[in-house]
């Protein structure tokens, strides 16, 4: 039997934990190495059962906003039907700007069958947005897509994950089903 594929793009601001989500995805999910900002993209294929990940990380440039306008470009090109939008839940002071970013991509492109996932990310820092605070937050932008899920993770290096498995649970319930 020929294995189901799920391709998805993981953006959001910098800072936020798109490299540590990635990598604790991927082969080296077990220990996650100390990041260096990304410029450009980082992927990953894996394999769990019978389902093929490709995932794409596309790089936040820095901070520089502009580099916010590719993340449509590679919507189109890798054509993912699931993003995952990771924020820093302990960055009270983005929050906002996070909301706009993701506003901004769900007005220019169409979401309406895309899964999105957001990653509250950072839950080990005191007053960090729980996963249910962080999607009211963003909800309070009018964009609509297949399904919406949060979760809260704990991706740093050093730290005891979490979240990982209810992400990888939710990329899961993404995936196309075979006829």
């Amino acid at each position: 039997m020929e294995s189901r594929k799920l391709l998805v793009l993981i953006i959001g601001l910098d800072g936020s934990g798109k490299t540590c989500f990635l990598q604790s995805l991927g082969e080296s999910r077990h220990q996650i190495p100390y990041p260096q900002p990304t410029s450009g993209v980082n992927s990953i294929r894996r394999t769990i059962g019978d389902v093929e990940y490709s995932l794409y990380e596309i790089g936040a440039g820095g901070g520089l906003i502009k580099a916010r306008l590719y993340w449509s470009e590679f919507l189109k090109e890798f054509k993912a039907k699931t993003v995952v939008y990771v924020v820093d839940a302990a960055n009270h002071q983005r929050i906002d700007e996070a909301k706009t970013a993701l506003s901004q991509f769900s007005e220019k492109n169409k979401t309406e069958n895309l899964q999105l996932l957001i990653v509250a990310n950072k839950q080990d820092v005191p007053g960090a947005l729980t996963p249910a605070q962080v999607l009211q937050r963003v909800k309070e932008v009018n964009y609509k897509y297949k399904s919406v899920h949060a979760v809260g993770t704990v991706l740093r290096p050093g730290k005891k994950r979490e979240g990982v498995y209810e992400s990888y649970t939710y990329l899961q319930s993404c995936v196309p089903k075979q006829i």
